[in-house]
Parts: C-alpha cells; structure tokens; sequence
C-alpha cells in the first residue's frame, strides 16, 4: 500500500474505532518492546579492560529492589540494588548487618571497592537490563581471592558470631555477636592477625586475659561445662584443619 494512502487509512479506523484501536497499538506496542532475555542467562560476562575480571569470573545476578549473596565468601557478604532506572542503580553492599558501602549510585561498568578482614574487594556492575515492563537487573561479578588460610580465619570468626555457647568476663555475660565485634574491632588495629589461625590464637590470648578483679573471659558449654576462651577455639580451630584434610599445627596439644 502506498505510505500516503496506508496512514490515511490508519487515521481513519482510529476516528471509527477509538477504543479497539488504542489498545490494539499498546498491545503492539508491549509485544515490540518487551525482551525474552532472563536473568542470568549469561554464561561468560564480558571481560572488562585492565580490571583482573575476566570471561570466566563467577557472576552473579541482582534484581531490582532485591538483595543477593555474593558467591565465594564464607560470611554473609550481600548486595542490594534499588530501581534501575535513567541508566543507573542504588548499590550497597553489607556483610552480615554491618554495612560495608552505602547506596552508591553505579552504571554500567562502574565499580565500588569494599575491605574485610581478608582483604580489599571490587564489585564490578558488568551488564545492566531495564525492561519497559517486568523484572529490570543487574549482572555483578567481584575481583579479589580470599587466601585460605584467610578463609579459616573468617570460618572461624564466624562460628564464633552463631556459637550456641555462653560467654562470659566474671558476672558479666558476653554474646555471640559482641564476641565476634570484639574480635574485628582488635583486628582492625592489628590485620595482620587476621592472616593466620595461628595469629588469631595470639589475639585471642590478649582479649581473654583477666581484665582487672574481672578474671579471663569463659566458655560455658552444653552440660555446664567450662572452658577458657582460647582452649576453646583452638578446638573449633583444630576439627577446622581436620575437615580441610591438614594436619593442625595449632598449640592445641595433638
């Protein structure tokens, strides 16, 4: 049909048929614009230039308004999108309920950085898809390796944080949770003991040493069992070598 003669046409069947023709063109219109393509989906993430991140990094996905946890980390490390929308996303990432980095607006191929005991990390966001309609997200892939003597080190600080254990300094009791805060906030002052189980174990003996009229911090234990803080881990430390099939070399006396 002649272009001239084929929208007059069209103009007409709008005058005559308002309504039918309206919702024809924005059924059209959804089918046109709506992508089949699914969240992860992609194999091999594109490289990104001079970043360490390569085809083969492990990617993982995050939809809009959702939370995911980052692949390849004993803790509980998260991240969080907002709306994706003019191109760009709020981006936060937290470990456990400590926030590492706060909404950070990111576009594609843009990159935050955030520190664990273990060591700097780079969250990269390789790919973003925003959809007319349905589920907008994004593709994320981390750069950085955890050490695995490291990867102990984290285990561990991690039981500690969900020990169904008592600790306690003289009267005083001492949760899970603020056992675990006490031990990154040494850390923080002193990384270095956070390489090694062996490093930890010399931290150890500093936290739970008697503090004044005090006395060292305790274990109570299942069956009202005692024991100190530092033999204590170094058992948690020792079935730790054992399942990752090394030999301890620990000074838990075996």
């Amino acid at each position: 049909m002649i272009p001239a003669l084929d929208t007059l046409f069209g103009f007409r069947l709008l005058i005559r048929y308002p309504v039918q023709s309206t919702a024809a063109c924005m059924i059209l219109l959804l089918c046109g614009c709506q992508s089949t393509e699914k969240p992860g989906t992609e194999e091999n993430p594109p490289a990104l230039e001079g970043t360490g991140v390569d085809g083969a990094a492990e990617s993982f996905v995050v939809v809009q308004r959702g939370t995911e946890v980052v692949p390849g980390f004993d803790q509980r490390v998260t991240v969080h999108i907002g709306d994706v929308t003019a191109g760009q996303t709020l981006t936060s990432v937290q470990v456990e309920d400590r926030i590492l980095v706060g909404q950070t607006p990111l576009r594609e191929g843009d990159r935050i950085s955030f520190s664990l005991v273990t060591g700097t990390y780079t969250l990269y966001l390789i790919k973003m898809v925003n959809f007319l309609i349905g589920d907008d997200y994004c593709v994320f892939v981390v750069a950085g390796e955890i050490p695995p003597e490291v990867r102990k080190v984290e285990i561990l600080l991690h039981a500690v944080r969900h020990a169904r254990v008592k600790f306690s300094r003289g009267e005083k009791g001492i949760t899970p949770r603020q056992m675990e805060a006490r031990f990154r906030m040494a850390l923080a002052g002193r990384p270095q003991a956070g390489k090694t189980l062996e490093a930890l174990l010399d931290l150890a003996e500093e936290i739970a040493k008697p503090s004044g009229d005090a006395g060292e911090i305790l274990v109570k234990l299942p069956g009202n069992r005692i024991e100190g803080l530092v033999a204590w881990l170094q058992g948690r430390a020792a079935l730790l070598c054992r399942e990752s099939g090394k030999k301890s070399t620990l000074r838990s006396g075996e």
